[in-house]
């Protein structure tokens, strides 16, 4: 029952008949998928497979407790259609949240691929924030390694540099999040 309160925030908006399919399921199925640095990616892709064969077999939806997001039918068949593409993947399984202030930005979804979540400080919108996230989410999933402390990064027009973490302030609705540890992108 708690699912249904979640259609308004997903990601893709839930369609009108999306919806009732959601209110008329009984049943929900857990699936567990082994993560960690060696199987990250792989482990990715099969969740990705098996969430489209659900998806397809008429789920209405996939909740992903790390990232208290409950996922659309159609953003799943399009994030499902190339399971190895490292943003795509990104998109899935990685999401980003703020504090109530809105000065901080940080990742949840990054510890199921054994790389450290990322926090960022929102100094120029909440969009330039989360995108700044999801390129460097993208980019260490797609090396299965983090970027290490005091490098620079060039992203867009702008210079920013990997710091140890945390900076942020505590993410109290996924504690799971953050077992590898956290980096700060800091502007330069």
């Amino acid at each position: 029952p708690e699912l249904l309160g979640l259609p308004p925030a997903s990601r893709e908006p839930y369609s009108a008949s999306e919806i009732v399919a959601l209110e008329q399921h009984r049943s929900v199925w857990r699936i567990l998928i082994e993560g960690g640095r060696p199987r990250g990616r792989r482990g990715a892709r099969h969740a990705a497979e098996i969430m489209a064969t659900f998806i397809a077999a008429g789920a209405s939806g996939a909740l992903m407790p790390g990232l208290i997001t409950l996922h659309s039918p159609r953003m799943i068949m399009r994030h499902t259609m190339e399971p190895y593409d490292p943003q795509a993947q990104t998109n899935l399984f990685v999401g980003a949240t703020h504090d109530d202030e809105g000065a901080w930005m940080w990742t949840r979804g990054l510890t199921a691929f054994g790389l450290p979540e990322l926090e960022t400080p929102v100094h120029q919108g909440m969009n330039d924030a989360y995108f700044r996230l999801m390129d460097v989410a993208a980019n260490m999933i797609l090396q299965l390694a983090p970027f290490e402390e005091g490098r620079r990064l060039q992203i867009g027009h702008q210079t920013f540099e990997v710091r140890p973490g945390p900076q942020a302030p505590e993410d109290a609705d996924a504690a799971i999040n953050g077992a590898f540890g956290r980096l700060t992108i800091t502007p330069r």
